[in-house]
C-alpha cells in the first residue's frame, strides 16, 4: 500500500476512532449541562414519583453526583384531587449500594395532620400492599421530623428511623422515634406489619411509648375523636390495632389518656360535665359490632357536673345521688373516680373515690365527692352497655333495634339532631295568609275559633 494512503487511512482511523468520540462525549457534557436537560430530567423524576406515591410531588431541584446517590431538594407532595399540601421536606438522599437494600434519608419533613389519611394510603396502598416494592431490604431515617396541626401547638421528633424487611409473605416494618421534648426518655417503638399469608391480607400496627406522652392534637385534624379530647390530652402506654377487611379492631391494653378536657369532650351532648381527666385501660378489645371486652379508670379532679346528668345517670345508670346537692345548676366537684368494665353487652361501674389518698374515710362505692363528703354513688349493679348510650342521650332520642341481625340497616337510620314534631303539631299547622301567585289580594284564613263561611249557596 501506498505510503499516501496509508496516512489517508491512518487520518480517516483518527477521526472515526478518536476525534468523532471525543466531540460526541463533549456535545453530551455540554447538553446535560444546559438548563433544558436538566428540567427536562426533573419533570421526568416529578411524574415518576407522582405514580409512585398516587400524590403530586413537585422538585425544586435535584442533583446524581453518582450513579448511587440521588439528591433531592426542596420537595413538596399535594393531595391530588385537593392540591392541599401532604408533606414536604427540604432534601432527600436515596442511596442504593447494592440491588437487595437501599437507604433513604430525609431531612426536616414536615406532615399536615389533617392529610394523615392521604399520607397512609400513599404508603399503605402504594408501598407494602406491593411486593415488587417491599423485596429489597430499606431503611428509612429523617431528622427533625415535625407534625403540622390546627388543632395544637407542632410537634418534633429529633430522630426517626425505620427498618422494612421482608419475611415470605410478610413485611415488617420497625419504627424508632426519639421525640424532640423527651431526648433522654426509652425512644418511641412501633411496628407495622403486613401479613399476606392468608386468604385476605392484614395489616396490623403496634405502637409502645413507654413513659413518654405524646400529644393527642399531632393527629386530632386526622380524628374527630381524638380531637374532641382537647388541645392538651395526651397518651402513653401501650396500643394495637388491626385493618382487615375494611374494618379496624383495637386492643387499647396499657393505654392511657391524660389532661382529657371533658368540656370538649361534652361539648355536643346536652348535659354538661368539666373537668380535666385520665383515662387508662387493664383491658381494651374492640372488635365493632362484634366484641368488647374493656376494663379500665377514670379519675377527674376539680370539675362540676349538670344537675341533668345527675338525674340521668341516677335514672338509667342506677347510681345514688345526693338531692341535697342538687342547686338547678351545675354542680361542683372535688374528685369523680370510678372503674368501668364493658365484657360484651353487660357493663358494671364501681365508685372508687375512697381509695384516693385523704379520703379513705368515705365509704365504697362513691363516684363523685366534694367537701369531704358523697354526691354520687354506684351501686355496682350489672346493666346493658346499653345504657350507657342512654344516660347520655339527649330526651328526644328514639330507640333503635341495635343487633347483629339488624346491623346491615343502621347505616341507613340517621338519628335526631332535635326533637321531632308531634302529630298534634302537624294537624294543628295552620296557613293564615297566602299570597295568588298573579299578584292579586291575598288569601286569608279565618281565625280558628271562628267558623269559616259555606261555599254552597
Amino acid at each position: 500500500m501506498h505510503e499516501r494512503t496509508q496516512r489517508a487511512l491512518a487520518r480517516l482511523m483518527f477521526v472515526l476512532c478518536c476525534a468523532l468520540p471525543t466531540l460526541g462525549t463533549l456535545f453530551v457534557i455540554l447538553l446535560t449541562w444546559t438548563p433544558w436537560y436538566h428540567n427536562r430530567n426533573r419533570l421526568a423524576l416529578e411524574r415518576f414519583l407522582s405514580d409512585e406515591t398516587g400524590l403530586i410531588v413537585t422538585i425544586e431541584d435535584f442533583d446524581r453526583t453518582s450513579p448511587y446517590l440521588l439528591t433531592l431538594h426542596r420537595v413538596v407532595m399535594l393531595e391530588p384531587e385537593t392540591q392541599r399540601e401532604v408533606a414536604s421536606f427540604r432534601m432527600a438522599e436515596w442511596v442504593t449500594r447494592n440491588e437487595d437494600a437501599a437507604l433513604l434519608v430525609v431531612h426536616q419533613p414536615q406532615i399536615r395532620s389533617e392529610q394523615l389519611a392521604a399520607f397512609w394510603n400513599s404508603i399503605h396502598d402504594r408501598f407494602l400492599c406491593r411486593p415488587t416494592r417491599t423485596e429489597p431490604r430499606l431503611r428509612i431515617v429523617a431528622d427533625d421530623l415535625t407534625i403540622e396541626s390546627q388543632s395544637g401547638r407542632p410537634y418534633t421528633f429529633q430522630r426517626l428511623d425505620v427498618k422494612v424487611q421482608t419475611h415470605s409473605r410478610v413485611v415488617i416494618a420497625n419504627v424508632s422515634a426519639e421525640p424532640a421534648e423527651a431526648r433522654d426518655e426509652a425512644p418511641i417503638r412501633m411496628t407495622l406489619r403486613r401479613d399476606r399469608s392468608s386468604a385476605k391480607p392484614t395489616t396490623t400496627w403496634a405502637l409502645e411509648t413507654g413513659i413518654t406522652p405524646l400529644p393527642c392534637s399531632a393527629v386530632a385534624d386526622y380524628s374527630p375523636m381524638i380531637k374532641s379530647l382537647g388541645p392538651d390530652a395526651q397518651f402513653n402506654g401501650n396500643i394495637w390495632w388491626q385493618f382487615d377487611d375494611g374494618k379496624w379492631r383495637y386492643d387499647l391494653a396499657g393505654a392511657n389518656f391524660t389532661d382529657i378536657d371533658l368540656s370538649s369532650l361534652s361539648e355536643t351532648l346536652t348535659h354538661s360535665l368539666s373537668g380535666k381527666a385520665k383515662v387508662s385501660f387493664t383491658r381494651g378489645k374492640i372488635n365493632p359490632g362484634r366484641e368488647v371486652d374493656i376494663n379500665g379508670s377514670i379519675v377527674v379532679r376539680d370539675g362540676s357536673i349538670s344537675d341533668s346528668l345527675m338525674r340521668s345517670v341516677q335514672q338509667n345508670l342506677q347510681f345514688g345521688i345526693d338531692e341535697r346537692s342538687l342547686n338547678g345548676h351545675k354542680l361542683p366537684f372535688d374528685w369523680l373516680s370510678l372503674n368501668f368494665n364493658i365484657l360484651g353487652p353487660q357493663l358494671r361501674l364501681m365508685g372508687t373515690c375512697s381509695g384516693l389518698p385523704g379520703y379513705e374515710s368515705l365509704p365504697s362505692g362513691v363516684a363523685v365527692c366534694a367537701d369531704g363528703r358523697s354526691i354520687a354513688w354506684s351501686t355496682g349493679a350489672l346493666l346493658p352497655s346499653s345504657q350507657l348510650a342512654v344516660a347520655i342521650a339527649p330526651k328526644h332520642s328514639v330507640n333503635y333495634p341495635v343487633s347483629q341481625q339488624t346491623s346491615w340497616i343502621m347505616m341507613l337510620l340517621v338519628p335526631p339532631s332535635r326533637q321531632l314534631p308531634t302529630e298534634e303539631s302537624i294537624h294543628g299547622a295552620r296557613i293564615t295568609r297566602a299570597a295568588q301567585w298573579n299578584g292579586t289580594e291575598s288569601i286569608a284564613q279565618p281565625p280558628a275559633n271562628e267558623t269559616p263561611v259555606s261555599m254552597n249557596r
